[in-house]
């Protein structure tokens, strides 16, 4: 990001209250993702710990410093979507798409070597009755429906 669009964005938030989450959060709308020169240069402009700013990035699940493309793919892996089997479900996803399931930031944050489809995987919420596969275009409780989808 250019530094005089990331002016623009910072005049925007003149109040300290919200400021640096606001400010992050357009980086990544404008960006897909917070490039670390782009999050340097934020932390040079309001005077503000790169630590401090990496922190946030890395704590809130919708920051991300890696591209993040054009579908988002979450498998709920809390206690009861786990005991029903959202961890197969999970796997699936990541072998018809070639995924590796690594994760270096702890948010299971991958993308399709095309970035045209890629793949979040995370805990959304806790379900009491199935798992939950959420995809940016719709919801599915059953694999069956996941996979035409996916065109599996």
């Amino acid at each position: 990001m250019d530094e005089r669009t990331l002016d623009e964005i910072i005049e925007r938030y003149p109040y300290p209250s919200g400021r640096t989450l606001g400010i992050l959060r357009e980086v990544q709308i404008k960006e897909k993702h917070i490039p670390m020169d782009t999050l340097k240069l934020v932390s040079e402009k309001l005077d503000t710990p790169l630590s401090d700013l990496f922190s946030l990035v890395t704590f809130y699940s919708f920051f991300s410093l890696k591209p993040v493309g054009e579908h988002l793919i979450t498998v709920c892996m809390g206690t009861p979507c786990h005991v029903k089997g959202a961890e197969k479900i999970l796997q699936s996803i990541q072998e018809h798409l070639g995924l590796s399931g690594d994760s270096s930031d702890g948010k299971y944050l991958e993308t399709t070597p095309d970035i045209s489809s890629p793949s979040r995987l995370h805990d959304v919420l806790e379900h009491a009755v199935w798992p939950l596969s959420c995809m940016s275009t719709g919801t599915f409780t059953d694999m069956l429906h996941l996979r035409r989808f996916l065109r599996y």
